[in-house]
């Protein structure tokens, strides 16, 4: 029988020390440009810097080159605040459908639009292009009108005000030039929907065109979603048989659950049977659930996680039946009651990821009971993954940790978008900011359906140095190619690191999740660089290795930002005795709440828990994916430098 033993010694942990000398460190220098292969251009990207558009089209016209000509107009027009013609758009559009930002500029397109417009013409554009704007939609309808051309009018302009978002503006011209054609049910509907999307100001105004007991109802809702001080005397005035409106439920546990009330779950034992907004309605419940994990309440955790009604088919619905296994099995030891929650997430997914996390749980939970044929049949299963967190370490189990690194995938260049591959030759080659490739690339991916091409792709941002757009691209892929989702940025690393191969592979593992390796990364938290340090931890870190701080390296060198951040996750493997999974988990979501969660939910390194448990325990849902997505990187890399995979015990330095 395959025990469970090894998955409490199932990471391998990294030990490695090392000494900083701080006049090895010279300051800050940015990554190297490339050679400029087209300098004759540079006259025309000086002009584009200088955010002069017509001197830039006009130079970029004369040399006669269309992709340059293209892709200057095509900055014209996408950037913000720009106007142009309804002509010169559409005439850009059309022989441009292929390339990014269609949407944007199919806006512009729509913006342009004017009543003073020959009817005809703007039916022509809308019947081949339907709208993508409230504005759009609207001078579609009123041109169908004028022309006498519009079937179902009523219907039409109910769908429009009932999904549009109008502005201010355009709500007001519609409702006074429209209004006779909808009635309160359809006023209900579209409040509705913005409130569940959180724009409570247009709802405010919706709502004003409610009246009797929907009103009522409505002004709870409105009260809850805004926090308002009279809640309770609004939700005591809506009548007895609306109190059940999902909506009502939806806001009212939102309002417990952001106050803090263990009440927030009283709503959430018997939910609604259909649930409008479902991932909102998940997020908010999620919390309540492990809210009540951490204060021990399994019972009432697994009641709200079994009856949980969202849809199966929904990635929200998928993770509910998980953590109502997990519940089931790991708090109640309930190994038989969790196999039907684990296999409802394996039957109603085709992400692999999914479906390899499910099947390692099926093999535990058959372990527990004693099935071993089920355990070993879902155990292989679960190991067809060898990119994933579960899947590797169903390998271990069973000893097959092998991923082919001699991957045999033909290179195809795709046809019909030669213009694209010529415009991301000209941006990488005039040294204007290369990074501006990723949009044409991610385009060249979306219109790819081939995996021959999309190699292809890889293959050329490889060729080209963009190791984070390779990353990036690499991530929309069903499956990982291990010669192009896991880049080598070797020229990157100090030579310090390059005798501990260990500790190149973890840099590697965290700035592959951090950053996609992209040097000038900024996360909305005010993170940074390769391996996003957030800039008071880098300055201390700076300070304890006695060598200046440069806030502005952190994205401009990315041998400082390794530096520091290799520092840093080492401080953190030695505060927590190696253990790589408190480490990654400190270096994400601080030290201070890992010794929160250590006394929580035990320990891993005595033994009081497995690392697997201890790590889905983690209640913040990001750094418990970014654990088990760096340890999975972690192994990868480990073995594209060739090191060994350590399988049995913990291995010490």
């Amino acid at each position: 029988m395959i025990t469970n033993l090894s998955i409490i010694k199932f990471f391998f942990l990294i030990t490695f020390f090392w000494f900083i000398n701080a006049e090895a460190i010279s300051p800050p220098e940015a990554v190297p440009k490339p050679e400029i292969k087209y300098p004759k251009f540079k006259d025309v990207f000086d002009q584009i810097k200088k955010q002069n558009w017509v001197m830039a089209k006009t130079l970029a016209d004369d040399y006669d080159n269309k992709p340059l000509s293209s892709y200057v107009k095509w900055l014209d027009i996408t950037r913000p605040g720009s106007n142009h013609s309804f002509d010169y758009l559409t005439d850009f559009y059309v022989e441009h459908k292929h390339w990014p930002k269609k949407q944007k500029i199919l806006e512009k397109i729509e913006s342009a639009v004017s009543k003073e417009m020959n009817p005809e013409k703007i039916l022509n554009w809308f019947n081949q292009h339907p709208p993508t704007t409230s504005k759009g939609a609207i001078d579609f309808l009123e041109s169908k009108i004028k022309n006498g051309t519009l079937e179902n009018k009523s219907q039409r302009i109910k769908d429009i005000w009932i999904n549009e978002n109008l502005t201010y503006k355009q709500q007001v011209y519609f409702a006074k030039k429209y209004s006779r054609y909808w009635n309160q049910d359809d006023n209900w509907k579209r409040f509705n929907r913005l409130i569940y999307e959180g724009k409570n100001t247009s709802a405010r105004r919706t709502l004003n065109r409610i009246s009797g007991d929907l009103r009522k109802l409505g002004e709870a809702r409105l009260a809850l979603s805004r926090r308002s001080p009279n809640v309770s005397s609004l939700i005591k005035k809506v009548p007895y048989e609306l109190k059940n409106d999902s909506g009502l439920i939806y806001e009212r546990m939102r309002w417990r659950r952001k106050a803090k009330l263990d009440s927030a779950a009283d709503l959430l034992v018997n939910p609604p049977l259909k649930i409008e907004n479902v991932r909102n309605w998940w997020i908010n419940s999620r919390i309540v659930v492990r809210r009540l994990i951490n204060k021990k309440k399994y019972t009432k955790a697994y009641q709200i996680l079994k009856n949980h009604n969202l849809p199966l088919n929904t990635q929200s619905g998928r993770e509910a039946e998980w953590l109502a296994g997990w519940v089931s099995i790991f708090h109640l030891k309930k190994a038989e009651q969790s196999l039907k929650h684990f296999k409802k997430v394996w039957e109603n997914s085709d992400d692999q990821n999914v479906k390899s996390k499910a099947a390692f749980w099926l093999a535990r939970a058959f372990s527990k009971t004693n099935n071993n044929d089920e355990e070993k049949k879902w155990i292989v299963e679960s190991a067809k993954n060898k990119f994933s967190f579960y899947g590797q370490n169903a390998s271990i189990k069973i000893d097959q940790l092998k991923i082919n690194r001699s991957e045999k995938i033909k290179k195809v260049k795709p046809i019909g978008f030669e213009d694209l591959f010529e415009v991301i030759e000209i941006i990488k080659s005039s040294n204007f900011e290369s990074e501006k490739t990723l949009i044409f690339f991610k385009r060249l991916f979306e219109l790819s359906d081939k995996l021959e091409n999309k190699i292809y792709i890889l293959d050329l941002a490889n060729r080209l140095s963009d190791k984070f757009i390779v990353t990036a691209l690499s991530r929309s892929l069903k499956n990982p190619s291990f010669s192009y989702s896991y880049p080598i940025i070797d020229n990157y690393i100090p030579a310090k690191y390059k005798d501990s191969l260990y500790t190149v592979a973890l840099i590697h593992a965290i700035s592959h999740q951090e950053s996609n390796f992209r040097v000038k990364a900024y996360s909305s938290a005010g993170a940074r660089g390769l391996m996003q340090l957030m800039p008071f931890t880098a300055r201390k870190v700076a300070k304890d290795l006695k060598i200046k701080y440069y806030k502005s390296a952190l994205t401009k060198n990315p041998k400082y930002n390794i530096i520091l951040g290799t520092t840093y996750i080492n401080e953190m493997l030695i505060k927590f005795n190696n253990a790589l999974p408190l480490a990654l988990a400190a270096y994400n979501a601080g030290p201070g709440r890992v010794k929160i969660w250590l006394k929580r939910y035990g320990d891993p390194r005595l033994g009081k828990i497995s690392y697997i448990d201890w790590i889905e325990s983690i209640p913040i849902s990001e750094t418990r994916y970014y654990v088990k997505k760096v340890l999975a990187n972690l192994r990868i890399y480990q073995m594209k430098y060739n090191l060994e995979i350590n399988k049995n015990k913990l291995a010490q330095n």
